[in-house]
């Protein structure tokens, strides 16, 4: 502690610059947060009694109004403008409030963050006046204003604030516009009729939009009663504008540097023309640098307390494993040997890898025979059918029905060709009946030779038989049915 205070002492600039911002900077941060307070309630007030109501009415008189006629100019156009300029300056106030809302509570969480730190560097401190926790005081001030100014800033370049400032200014000139309808046409009187007989009598001059007229003059009372309030946001948001510009900020530091000639050149003016008028500047990009190595800085010294606690415990840990084995060895406790265990261990699981290596193979092997010997029974069997199938083939048996139905076969044919040429177109349709009898026959006759065989796989010889009986069956017909059609075309004579 001794050694950090003096480093302090004699390197108290480097020490200053690192952790202090510079005094614009803590000037405009000290100011943000009455800055903020008052922006809030600004804009709570111009919510609810400016924008708001004003687009209430106008709402209510383009209701009530709509269709009838008007001998003031533009009226209602102006009804329709301010309504819309009513609703965006409705919502941009709405908006504007709630992140300026949510911008200081996220301060005051810092501020409690900061004052929980101060409040445990204080109680780990022994001495008043520790320079160390002076520095921290100082420090954790600054980042509070720091941090105020940036979410000052944030605020100032969202887009809600340029959406109400640009609508403040439109709404400014609609206020001139109200004025201008209600001054020149309402309150002289002869040039606006409002009776409902003017209607006949002199429609040039009637106007039957008595609501929105009202709504108009009402307008104009309001328009007067926040007319400051509404001066003073929009010359807030050009100021912005301004600022953001290079040139301008520059002009005002050269105007303030001339001004801070004649104190000696002690730059009085210039620190106040950016703590109040340029709100930080070019500055800010320094505050925010400046956040952010004190962000890091506080989690490398958690970091580094958090590692000074596990050497604490891995040294703690360590003396309590040194006095068991000294309490063990003084008892005359023998402590296990815990290589050879784990050499055992290993030859173990080496044992019963080899175990399950060899119970794999002996497996792999008899798959392997169980193969071989499947292939050869298989190969057998085939040849068993082979020499069955040829041994069918060659039995006088089957060369005996095989000569029966080609037999049968031949038969059929003569017997259709005999018929076909007896045919003419009278005894037509018996030609087909015996032709469809004698092809029964043959089909009789293969299958009595077929089952003359007293093999079972001879019913190939069956089923040849048999087509060949229907093939002389069809051809018998086909022949009769073309003999029919040449009966019937060439008649006897």
């Amino acid at each position: 502690a001794e050694m950090e205070e003096a480093a302090i002492f004699f390197d108290w600039n480097n020490q200053v610059s690192k952790d202090l911002p510079s005094v614009s900077v803590l000037l405009a941060g000290a100011l943000s947060p009455t800055l903020l307070s008052i922006r809030q309630a600004l804009h709570l007030v111009l919510l609810l009694l400016g924008p708001l109501p004003i687009l209430l009415l106008c709402i209510w008189a383009i209701a009530y109004d709509w269709g009838k006629k008007c001998a003031i100019p533009s009226i209602f156009v102006w009804s329709y403008t301010q309504g819309a300029l009513g609703l965006l300056l409705s919502v941009g106030h709405f908006m504007m409030f709630l992140k300026i809302r949510s911008g200081r509570n996220k301060l005051s969480a810092k501020s409690e963050e900061l004052n929980e730190k101060l409040k445990a560097n204080k109680g780990t401190s022994n001495e008043d006046g520790d320079t160390p926790g002076m520095r921290e005081f100082f420090v954790a001030g600054s980042v509070l204003l720091q941090q105020a100014l940036l979410i000052e800033d944030s605020v100032r370049r969202s887009f809600w604030t340029n959406l109400t400032g640009a609508s403040s200014v439109l709404w400014i000139a609609t206020m001139l516009w109200d004025y201008a309808l209600v001054i020149g046409w309402t309150f002289w009187p002869g040039i606006i009729a409002f009776h409902p007989k003017a209607e006949k009598l002199a429609p040039e001059v009637y106007c039957g939009a008595h609501v929105t007229v009202f709504v108009a003059r009402f307008c104009c009372v309001l328009h007067l009663l926040f007319f400051l309030v509404t001066l003073i946001a929009t010359v807030s948001w050009l100021s912005d504008i301004f600022v953001k510009s290079p040139s301008y900020g520059r002009s005002l530091l050269q105007a303030a540097e001339k001004a801070d000639e004649a104190m000696l050149g002690v730059p009085v003016t210039q620190t106040l023309i950016k703590a109040f008028v340029l709100r930080g500047g070019a500055d800010m990009a320094s505050a925010q640098l400046s956040l952010s190595l004190q962000d890091k800085s506080e989690i490398e010294r958690q970091r580094a307390e958090a590692q000074r606690q596990v050497d604490d415990l891995n040294t703690q840990i360590s003396a309590c494993m040194a006095e068991e084995a000294a309490l063990k060895k003084s008892a005359g406790i023998s402590q296990p040997d815990l290589d050879g265990v784990d050499a055992a261990a290993e030859e173990d699981l080496d044992e019963v890898k080899r175990q399950g290596e060899d119970a794999m193979a002996a497996m792999q092997g008899q798959a392997a025979a169980l193969e071989q010997a499947t292939a050869k029974e298989l190969e057998v069997m085939m040849q068993k059918i082979t020499t069955l199938l040829n041994a069918v083939q060659d039995s006088d048996a089957y060369k005996s029905a095989v000569s029966q139905a080609q037999a049968a076969t031949d038969a059929t044919a003569q017997k259709a060709s005999e018929a076909a040429s007896q045919l003419n177109a009278e005894n037509l349709q018996s030609a087909l009946a015996q032709a469809q009898e004698v092809a029964e026959v043959g089909m009789k006759r293969a299958t009595d030779a077929a089952g003359q065989l007293n093999v079972e796989n001879l019913q190939d010889a069956m089923a040849q038989a048999a087509e060949a009986s229907r093939s002389a069956a069809g051809q018998l017909q086909t022949s009769a049915e073309s003999i029919g059609n040449t009966a019937h075309a060439s008649p006897p004579n």
